[in-house]
């Protein structure tokens, strides 16, 4: 959820139209990154339809946190909430100078092409400079982090978990 946040927060700020999805393996990538088959079973199926298929519960409300973790968590049972995001306090306060202001000196480690594809050529900046280079023409497209909040307090302190 902070992940998703965070990503609602730097499209939120660019102001700019969207820039249409990068490529799922970059052109110039090593031959095996990226991996997976067009031929594999439920290849472009919906998550919940790959395996064993179950029904994907959908929540208008965020459950407590025990409820939470109790149902979801535990059990490993997906889960999506509707509309959550932004009934969250952290939806309208992350801007990218509250993200900067806060964290801007957190060391990140950031991916060289925006894809969720994992193991790809990666360097290390601070968390600040990430947030002003993705939108530089430079770097269009190309920056992708997921920066974990998870044991910070202060992060806490905005989402209503």
């Amino acid at each position: 959820l902070i992940a998703v946040l965070v990503v609602l927060s730097q499209a939120k700020n660019s102001g700019k139209t969207k820039a249409p999805r990068p490529p799922r393996v970059r052109k110039d990538a090593k031959h095996g990154w990226g991996g997976g088959s067009a031929d594999a079973a439920g290849h472009g199926r919906p998550m919940q339809e790959q395996g064993q298929p179950k029904e994907l519960e959908e929540l208008l409300e965020m459950p407590d946190w025990s409820t939470f973790y109790e149902s979801y968590v535990r059990k490993n049972r997906p889960v999506v909430f509707r509309g959550s995001a932004v009934s969250q306090r952290a939806y309208s306060k992350w801007t990218d100078d509250y993200l900067t202001q806060h964290w801007g000196k957190r060391p990140v480690s950031v991916e060289l092409n925006k894809t969720e594809t994992r193991g790809g050529p990666q360097k290390e900046m601070l968390f600040g400079k990430f947030l002003t280079d993705m939108y530089t023409k430079e770097h269009e497209g190309q920056l992708y982090a997921i920066v974990d909040f998870d044991q910070d307090k202060k992060a806490k302190t905005d989402l209503d978990l």
